[in-house]
């Protein structure tokens, strides 16, 4: 009998026709799938089966980016580690324009940080701030641009030489 019940609430609950956005969020409407446009936080009305409101977290957040194994110019092997700060200023670039923002932020900092690492020594690797520069610029210009995040800072997490052993089995 319960279930029934759970049942009859949950569909009365889907003819709501307001919705609360949150202080530390920003709402993406749709309506009839086609236009979309940010609401703020508050007290919102919509219709239910004509429209959808997602809602993102604009916070400040920090992702680690896992460590990665490079060879620099001088043929040395490094482990390089970093972490990013950002908000989302653009809701919905954030969320049409890109399928996992977090991911997605990581991969490309990953490739930004494997070009300068490639392009310079060991020695000129080890200044964290000239690294964390590059990163911070090149980073920007996808992240802002495209997917409307906006990045805070740059901290690398692990700078240090390292062998690279790979263990292979044959399967059987």
């Amino acid at each position: 009998m319960n279930t029934f019940w759970s049942s009859v609430l949950d569909f009365i609950g889907s003819f709501r026709f307001w919705i609360v956005i949150g202080p530390n969020e920003i709402g993406v409407r749709t309506f009839c799938g086609k236009r979309e446009y940010q609401i703020g936080p508050g007290f919102h009305l919509y219709f239910p089966f004509v429209g959808e409101v997602m809602h993102v977290n604009v916070t400040e957040q920090v992702v680690d980016v896992r460590s990665q194994s490079i060879t620099t110019k001088d043929n040395v092997t490094v482990a390089v580690g970093i972490s990013i700060a950002y908000e989302i200023v653009n809701a919905i670039k954030a969320i049409y324009r890109v399928n996992d923002f977090d991911q997605s932020l990581c991969n490309e900092s990953l490739r930004v940080v494997e070009g300068y690492v490639m392009d310079h020594t060991f020695d000129e690797c080890r200044d964290s701030e000239s690294m964390k520069t590059f990163v911070l610029v090149n980073l920007r210009k996808v992240a802002t641009d495209r997917w409307g995040i906006k990045i805070h800072r740059i901290g690398r997490t692990e700078f240090a030489k390292h062998r690279v052993i790979r263990l292979m089995q044959d399967g059987r």
